[in-house]
């Protein structure tokens, strides 16, 4: 995402750039991979919390 930003923060106002298409999936594409991330650190979270795992038939 930082790469897209930096590219962004350099834009004008007026017409938009040839490049603009590609400028944008990788922005969206930085952005779904966080997301993902995140999406899996929750899961891992909300698994170890819940009772019937491993830790607890001992």
């Amino acid at each position: 995402m930082a790469p897209a930003n930096a590219v962004l923060a350099t834009w004008q106002p007026g017409p938009v750039p040839e490049d603009f298409t590609a400028i944008r999936d990788r922005w969206e594409t930085g952005h779904m991979a966080v997301a993902g991330i995140k999406l899996a650190g929750f899961v891992a979270t909300a698994l170890s919390v819940l009772p019937g795992g491993r830790a607890s038939e001992r």
